[in-house]
């Protein structure tokens, strides 16, 4: 194949970007290790993004190397610095906004591929979301005032996934489809910023990053393309499906309480003998955690399930 159009076949391959932090090396290692056994795409980029001031520890240099060692990883180390004090969730931001790729796939640190996979490209104007499980931050009014901050009008319609409650557009972070990142990143972070700055936004963080992202969209005018369920599940809410190819895992304990992410763990080729010994408590309480979730969960879909049959019944 001519060098040309194996260099543009390359170009036009989407990537996968995320963060690495010195609190997040464990999830990165597992992340990267998902990615390199499940993806269907040979020698798949993956942007990796470290704060400047960690780049140069032994531990990061240490899972950086061994990240350059899977053979099915073309690896591109991004470093930067995070403009938001005190606010590591901001790092996902930075990365965005230095991102040089015509497409990208922003994920969160904590998620692991349990399926294999072939990531595609979108259209120019669309970005590939989630719609949040639960809407964490905002009131009508306080949406109001950050779309009139903003010159901008949006309108009642947008549901959450778990307890189903109507509000304006609200997504997770965690999952990003975008073309052009660099520029979308950059008018995230300058909105991102905006917001953080302002003080009659209150109680924003940690959701900046997801306050913010809607006023991106509408700014850079893009069409929001839903993802599929099986993409960024939520695992922390919901025991996973076989089906289920992204994860969202958030917190280490249901690696081993939910069977199809220590299934996919143990395929990956995670030794959990150190880890095991080190969150065995956490193990044990995972069991706890789960039940308490399914219940809660279940509560919350069957109240939302009755204000639906009350509001048909009223009208």
């Amino acid at each position: 194949m001519p060098i040309k159009r194996v260099l543009k076949l390359m170009m036009s391959r989407p990537s996968i970007s995320f963060v690495l932090d010195s609190k997040l090396l464990f999830k990165a290692h597992i992340l990267m290790s998902s990615i390199n056994k499940f993806s269907l795409d040979k020698k798949i980029k993956v942007n990796l993004g470290v704060p400047e001031n960690i780049i140069f520890e032994e531990k990061i240099t240490k899972i950086i190397d061994e990240f350059e060692d899977m053979p099915n990883i073309s690896l591109d180390i991004i470093s930067f610095k995070n403009s938001f004090d005190n606010y590591p969730i901001g790092n996902k931001i930075e990365l965005v906004s230095r991102i040089n790729d015509h497409f990208t796939y922003f994920l969160d640190t904590d998620m692991m591929f349990c399926n294999y996979f072939s990531l595609k490209s979108l259209a120019d104007d669309e970005i590939l979301l989630k719609q949040a499980d639960i809407r964490t931050w905002g009131s009508q009014k306080e949406w109001e005032y950050i779309f009139d901050r903003f010159s901008l009008t949006s309108k009642l319609g947008y549901y959450t996934t778990l307890d189903k409650s109507l509000g304006y557009a609200y997504y997770n972070a965690g999952f990003i489809g975008i073309s052009n990142p660099k520029k979308f990143g950059q008018t995230w972070k300058r909105i991102s910023l905006m917001i953080d700055e302002d003080d009659n936004i209150k109680n924003k963080r940690p959701w900046l990053d997801q306050i913010s992202l809607p006023i991106a969209i509408l700014k850079e005018k893009k069409k929001v393309k839903l993802a599929e369920p099986e993409y960024n599940y939520p695992g922390h809410l919901y025991a996973t499906k076989p089906t289920s190819i992204l994860v969202h895992y958030h917190h280490l304990d249901y690696l081993f309480v939910d069977r199809n992410l220590n299934s996919a763990a143990l395929k990956i080729g995670m030794n959990f003998k150190y880890y095991f010994k080190k969150y065995e408590q956490n193990y044990r309480f995972g069991f706890v955690i789960r039940a308490m979730n399914n219940i809660f969960n279940g509560f919350i879909q069957k109240i939302a399930r009755l204000k639906a049959l009350h509001n048909a019944k009223c009208k």
